[in-house]
């Protein structure tokens, strides 16, 4: 009898077994298809550098092509250094540098980008390091590795969305094959994180690269969690330690950087349209990030009353393309608020 019992176990077990193994594949391949199907032309425009560079993924050189999906077309141009700009620079008297992931990339035509729209107001070159789907510890490697003396750059703005927090423990690479992102490695603690280098988690995150064990996890945190209240979905509260402190580390490293250059640093924390159309903006987890940041002399730079009163006077559909990005007037309002801070308030 025990015999059978034991017999029946094993079957159960290796059942088990090969129906996680099922769904852990057939999640993955969902993934490949859906990114093929919202990363059309991508292919053309990022490349894969895993293995020349620490930030992973960036802009093959010398690209000028069209993005297109259902929601949006627009010209994306890149120069030999593989930035987002129609011109090559070798050497410059000043500059200002923008860094962040597509927000500041733009999804937008050439012209449109916050970059371009704060070199038209302040006369000063605009270079954009903005690079999609990155986050803030991929935007720290990618600067300091693209950045060059020749730039004499004098100011570094920085933008951080909300969706890089959630996303600053992991690291994404660029697939060229599928046209898409995928995930490519967890990454240490800040106290554990070396200086040159972002190497692997212990064994005890092994379970988090499991499609099948993060959708289960995520679905049953979902339930007690309200996405459509601000408060509830964008508060401290929903954001671990880890992704906060992250955050925190890469922004000061970003910061010991440009300081060793003698240049000055600037962060803006960019709102979404939901934080912007709801009461509570002042709930979320931006404020928590800008207090951190503030405590440890990082200046911070605060666009939310603007965007608010520009969203209410044009309308959401003037301003936004979608939760996350900006429209042309958005980009423009952006550049716009930040030149008038540093106007206001550099020595």
């Amino acid at each position: 009898m025990s015999s059978t019992r034991f017999t029946n176990l094993i079957i159960v077990l290796i059942s088990s077994l090969m129906t996680l193994a099922v769904l852990e594949l057939l999640i993955r391949q969902m993934d490949t298809i859906k990114g093929k199907a919202l990363s059309k032309g991508y292919s053309q425009l990022y490349s894969d550098e895993r293995t020349t560079s620490n930030y992973i993924f960036g802009h093959h050189p010398n690209i000028s092509t069209v993005l297109s999906d259902d929601n949006f077309k627009f010209r994306f141009t890149t120069n030999s250094q593989g930035l987002r700009e129609r011109e090559n620079y070798s050497s410059l008297d000043n500059s200002v540098i923008f860094v962040g992931d597509s927000v500041i990339e733009g999804m937008v035509n050439d012209h449109e980008t916050i970059d371009e729209y704060f070199e038209e107001i302040s006369n000063v070159t605009s270079l954009n390091f903005g690079l999609g789907s990155s986050n803030t510890i991929q935007e720290y490697f990618y600067l300091k590795e693209k950045y060059k003396d020749q730039y004499n750059t004098s100011i570094v703005i920085l933008g951080v969305c909300v969706n890089d927090i959630k996303q600053n423990n992991f690291l994404r690479a660029f697939n060229e094959v599928t046209g898409n992102w995928e995930l490519l490695r967890y990454i240490k603690k800040p106290k554990e994180a070396q200086e040159e280098k972002i190497s692997l988690y212990d064994i005890k995150e092994f379970f988090k690269y499991s499609r099948v064990l993060m959708f289960t996890y995520s679905s049953i945190k979902g339930l007690f969690v309200d996405t459509k209240n601000y408060s509830l979905a964008h508060s401290k509260e929903n954001f671990t330690q880890e992704e906060i402190q992250n955050t925190i580390y890469y922004i000061e490293k970003m910061h010991s950087f440009l300081d060793s250059k003698n240049i000055e640093f600037f962060v803006t924390i960019l709102p979404t349209r939901d934080q912007i159309e709801s009461n509570d903006l002042h709930l979320g987890i931006q404020g928590e990030i800008e207090r951190s940041l503030i405590k440890k002399n990082i200046n911070v730079i605060n666009i939310d009353r603007d965007v608010i009163l520009l969203t209410k006077e044009e309308g959401a559909a003037e301003v936004w393309l979608d939760n996350i990005h900006f429209k042309a007037k958005g980009n423009q309002l952006v550049a716009s608020s930040i030149y008038n801070y540093l106007k206001e308030n550099r020595n």
